[in-house]
């Protein structure tokens, strides 16, 4: 397993992103009426702004995943699908 596979699973700051997003009504509806590639530009700023929200709970993992562009990619391109098929149910 990968170190950002264990760290998915694992990584509170990851579930509290993982959660935000979920619990988003505007990505559940954009889940609802698009593919996955017209669902990323709905996902990315909302991944942005939970990032943003959580850094005071996180700081660490906040100032990992702003100053390592290539990591916070590769949490939001694991998030994503994943996040686009649950809440399209």
């Amino acid at each position: 397993m990968s170190d950002l596979a264990a760290s998915m699973d694992s990584d509170p700051a990851i579930e509290t992103l993982r959660k935000t997003l979920l619990a988003d009504p505007a990505l559940v509806l954009k889940a609802k009426t698009s593919n996955l590639p017209g669902y990323r530009h709905s996902f990315d700023p909302k991944f942005v702004d939970a990032l943003v929200e959580l850094r005071g709970e996180h700081h660490g993992f906040f100032r990992r995943a702003v100053g390592d562009p290539e990591y916070r990619r590769s949490i939001v391109d694991s998030l994503r699908p994943e996040v686009y098929q649950h809440q399209r149910g």
